[in-house]
């Protein structure tokens, strides 16, 4: 059975709201290091800014423009209609095409990370491990766009529409499916794909909002707060597993001191990159990099994986409109998808795919790509097609139950 008291997860989250919470997360560590005098990107190659008021006031701006842009695409958002009702057998045959792919993304990883072999590693020296899980995280992220799809995102797709389909039909089933679940959201912590796990949260999150209130949600929070604080301190190698001061200068808010720096040199020294790089035209044309590859390599020598650049920088480095374009159009999907979402009879079905939207909208935010936010959330639409014309118009008392 779907139950209806879990169908309005999501509201409340609205894009709006997703941009400013993301903007706060590295803007505030971001002027909590420039008041302190401490240099940016330390670690890096460390930098002072000349024009720290001008800095601070083009990432407000840019905020501004996102929140006007937020605002006017909610009012153009719609509903879609039902799809007609499907026969179980036809639906049964869906499940079993994604249940098929998530068992190939989970043999894939074997044969691409060699999972028994991590797991000695991590058995044998389990603090060394956290150390250096990041290399296993760039290994994983190379080789195409449609690999990070199936192996970070499908199984938890596909675990959540069985447990919606059959939760009250055989109890054991759904307890085995939330097991897996859980232990995909382990797997995916110790192989450092963090966007994985904070899609599987997310849906999580959204899908059980009733449970997730008051004390639990802040319990939560401040959970996944600890252990991410853990976790950078360990890194970084810290002397304290507790270092918060250490925690904001650490490499993981990075995006928004490099993009302050460039922004910075942008101010004395104007320059545009080619609009064509903000669009799915950037993975066809072999000159053009990724804004922060590019960046980080001409600003700061830097070849290879490395920071981000943050959503600023973008703006002023496109020329401002051309990325503003590119963000109107994604957040009016994103906020169809939220108001199909929040609707009482159907919106469970959106969930998974709201979550996959407020998680790109996060790390645009973060990392500044327009490109690949554009065509990461144009790839996992045409992934989630086949569940909303089969699914979404299962109603409660279905042949499920």
């Amino acid at each position: 059975m779907i139950d209806g008291k879990q169908m309005l997860g999501c509201k409340g989250f609205t894009p709006i709201a997703v941009v400013n919470a993301s903007f706060a997360i590295y803007f505030i560590p971001l002027m909590l290091v420039i008041l302190s005098g401490e240099s940016l990107v330390e670690s890096v190659n460390p930098r002072y800014l000349s024009y720290p008021f001008l800095v601070i006031m083009i990432n407000i701006i840019s905020l501004f423009m996102m929140n006007l842009i937020c605002l006017s695409a909610s009012l153009m958002a719609f509903r879609v209609a039902p799809t007609s009702t499907f026969p179980t057998r036809i639906k049964a045959l869906v499940i079993g095409f994604y249940i098929l792919l998530s068992f190939g993304s989970i043999a894939y990883l074997e044969l691409r990370l060699e999972i028994a072999e991590l797991a000695r590693l991590l058995i044998q020296d389990p603090l060394m491990y956290l150390v250096e899980q990041r290399q296993v995280g760039i290994n994983l992220n190379g080789g195409g766009l449609l690999k990070y799809y199936f192996l970070s995102h499908l199984s938890f797709v596909t675990i959540y529409i069985c447990m919606k389909l059959i939760r009250s039909r055989n109890k054991l089933i759904s307890y085995f499916l939330a097991v897996v679940y859980f232990g995909l959201l382990i797997f995916f912590y110790f192989i450092s794909r963090r966007e994985a796990i904070i899609f599987g949260c997310l849906i999580i999150f959204f899908s059980y909002r009733d449970f997730f209130r008051g004390f639990k949600a802040a319990f939560l929070l401040f959970v996944l707060l600890l252990i991410f604080l853990i976790t950078i301190n360990i890194r970084s190698g810290s002397n304290s597993l507790f270092d918060v001061m250490g925690f904001v200068l650490s490499q993981e808010f990075y995006p928004f001191q490099a993009g302050a720096v460039l922004v910075d040199e942008w101010i004395r020294r104007p320059s545009y990159n080619s609009l064509l790089e903000i669009t799915p035209a950037m993975f066809f044309v072999p000159e053009f990099e990724t804004l922060s590859s590019r960046s980080m390599y001409e600003e700061f020598g830097l070849q290879g994986p490395g920071p981000t650049v943050g959503i600023a920088y973008a703006v002023v480095k496109y020329a401002v409109f051309g990325p503003l374009v590119v963000f109107s159009i994604a957040v009016f999907i994103g906020s169809t998808i939220y108001k199909n979402a929040t609707a009482e009879k159907n919106g469970w079905v959106w969930i998974p795919l709201y979550s996959f939207f407020v998680l790109k909208l996060f790390l645009l935010v973060r990392n500044g790509e327009f490109a690949n936010f554009f065509i990461d959330i144009l790839i996992f639409i045409i992934f989630y097609i086949p569940i909303l014309i089969f699914f979404q118009n299962t109603k409660k008392k279905a042949a499920y139950e």
